[in-house]
């Protein structure tokens, strides 16, 4: 009779009513008594790294050449390496050129959030909720001017009768003003 056991079954499901003899390909595994069907004496002990060791083997390219090996010419294996020497200066001035040209970029984009001093921008009106807020309302408001910028990208402003706004306002709640 053979018997297969799926995965996860403990012993308390082998010993109701279930044959103590289990047939495999490989003979007879367990056979009568209280036996276990995993015990600590069937584990192989598993190497570690340290014990691999590994031996030393020449490529066979090395003892007998091989056709590729052969083959090769080595003029012009060399001329084609000096070729790829001087094409990797054109790479790298190109490489240059896509660097500065991100940069320029990622600066457009920084001046583009950042506001000088004296500077006219609009405010959000999120941001204040001095005007009703609602679906038709405007979105920005007045004209403002940059009075102080601080590191940390907050900004005080006053309005155009130079008079100070008492809170300080993010980047993101300013847009530049174009008057």
């Amino acid at each position: 009779m053979t018997l297969a056991i799926p995965v996860g079954w403990h012993r308390s499901n082998l010993s109701i009513g279930v044959s103590q003899t289990i047939v495999s390909d490989k003979g007879q595994q367990l056979s009568g008594g209280n036996k276990s069907i995993f015990s600590k004496g069937d584990k192989k002990k598993q190497k570690q790294w340290n014990e691999l060791v590994e031996e030393v083997v020449i490529p066979a390219e090395m003892v007998i050449p091989t056709k590729r090996v052969a083959m090769v010419d080595q003029e012009a294996n060399e001329k084609v390496l000096r070729l790829n020497l001087e094409l990797v200066v054109e790479k790298r001035d190109r490489v240059a050129i896509k660097i500065a040209h991100s940069k320029q970029k990622m600066a457009m984009y920084y001046n583009k959030k950042v506001h000088p001093v004296r500077d006219h921008v609009l405010k959000k009106n999120e941001a204040s909720k001095a005007t009703c807020s609602g679906k038709m309302s405007p979105t920005w408001e007045g004209s403002y001017t940059v009075r102080t910028t601080n590191p940390s990208g907050f900004y005080l402003v006053m309005d155009k009768n130079e008079y100070d706004i008492p809170l300080a306002y993010d980047t993101s709640n300013l847009k530049r003003c174009y008057i």
